[in-house]
């Protein structure tokens, strides 16, 4: 059984095994940049409210972009660290609409460009193939 409660059968763990894999091989194909766009658009983070009320989809990109090459750990614990601590920034910003609004709204097109191009780099790499995720794998709560 899966973390949310789904049954898994040995053959759709091999199948996740293997879609895991050849996304990994795409992802890897990008740049670091592009592959890291999509990390922080798509990895599970706990965010502040005010910052994914306005940022949504997007949040994760936009606290990403919120920090500085030149400060930019190489250790994962340290960057999840600095990402906490822009976020929390951001959030302060978030609350000040009405004198954030310029940056706001600046922040929040240039994380929504590059998402667009990440997405537009995946697809280059990944082709036009079919999805390697199975989705009758993915079955209700409790179902066998």
């Amino acid at each position: 059984m899966s973390t949310e409660g789904y049954w898994r059968t040995p053959e759709d763990h091999a199948e996740a095994a293997t879609a895991y894999r050849r996304i990994r091989r795409w992802l890897y194909a990008m740049s670091n940049n592009e592959a890291g766009v999509l990390q922080a658009a798509y990895e599970p983070r706990e965010w502040p409210r005010a910052v994914l009320v306005h940022f949504g989809d997007l949040t994760g990109i936009a606290v990403r972009l919120t920090c500085t090459i030149d400060e930019w750990p190489e250790d994962r614990r340290l960057q999840e660290l600095m990402d906490h601590t822009r976020a929390r920034e951001l959030a302060t910003r978030c609350a000040d609409r009405e004198g954030e609004v310029m940056f706001l709204e600046r922040l929040h097109a240039r994380a929504a460009a590059r998402l667009d191009f990440a997405v537009a780099s995946y697809l280059r790499v990944r082709g036009i193939a079919r999805c390697v995720v199975n989705n009758r794998g993915w079955r209700g709560r409790g179902e066998r």
